[in-house]
């Protein structure tokens, strides 16, 4: 960042990019409203308004997407219950409408690239609690400005890991980063897809609890390789988040000794 670094006096939840013609703004999910923040020229955050009659309110995500024709939607997911916004036309103000999951604790929204169509999906934090299956996640193909025919198709199948605090993809698998589950996968191109849970000993950390892992925060995919991360450091995958290995060792398995009297150097000296 040049220059001075603007601060705010609410707390921001997530961010992302956003391009207007030539210019690039950031949008700020805050506790206080949708924010924008312009890349050029003076950079102060300016509120964009997403519901008329509640302009304070709170978000926990913003992501955007551009489709095939170069149009970008942006999604808001509100806080205290609010159900998800939806805009067609670059997160303008005005340009905001409701799409559902009012009631759902929503803090998760990724978007899936496959080909020219593009997908919202949402992931609920219901289940935080050990005894809680959770709801799972659920899908909306973007449209623009149509809503598609089935509305949000729930995910839900074989969920019993609590709460989905991420989400990832790679093609048509689907990575979620939950509460005591793991890494879940789903191959959301099937007919009757299912979340595929982990062996428990798979490499990720474990609770004090049998049978449970420990939480993950959030999950990244890239080339084939899965990221992890939870409180217990990062992990990664090689085979497709099957199994995982930490990816922040402190202790090897591995050795290279020299005689006493010499030393390691870095190149020549």
């Amino acid at each position: 960042w040049v220059g001075e670094v603007p601060s705010t006096t609410f707390e921001i939840e997530d961010a992302t990019w956003i391009d207007r013609g030539d210019d690039p703004f950031l949008l700020l999910a805050t506790d206080a409203g949708l924010y924008e923040l312009p890349w050029v020229g003076e950079r102060v955050p300016s509120q964009v308004i997403v519901v008329a009659e509640e302009q304070a309110r709170a978000f926990y995500r913003v992501v955007a997407s551009i489709d095939a024709s170069g149009e970008t939607t942006v999604a808001v997911a509100s806080q205290e219950f609010g159900g998800i916004f939806l805009s067609a036309d670059g997160g303008k103000q005005g340009t905001f409408r409701p799409i559902g999951l009012t009631n759902e604790d929503v803090r998760t929204l990724a978007v899936q690239q496959l080909g020219p169509r593009s997908y919202l999906w949402a992931g609920d934090v219901a289940g935080a609690g050990d005894d809680d299956p959770g709801k799972g996640v659920w899908r909306w193909e973007l449209r623009g400005d149509e809503n598609p025919p089935a509305g949000w198709e729930p995910y839900r199948a074989n969920w019993h890991a609590g709460a989905c605090w991420s989400l990832t993809f790679d093609g048509e698998r689907v990575f979620a980063a939950t509460h005591r589950g793991g890494v879940l996968r789903l191959e959301s191109g099937l007919a009757a897809p299912e979340w595929q849970e982990l062996d428990l000993e798979a490499g990720l950390p474990a609770r004090e609890q049998r049978f449970l892992f420990a939480e993950l925060n959030d999950v990244a995919t890239a080339g084939g390789l899965v990221l992890a991360v939870g409180n217990e450091g990062v992990y990664r995958s090689d085979d497709g988040g099957v199994t995982y290995d930490t990816a922040c060792r402190r202790e090897f398995a591995e050795a290279v000794t020299l005689p006493e009297t010499w030393l390691f150097a870095s190149g020549e000296h």
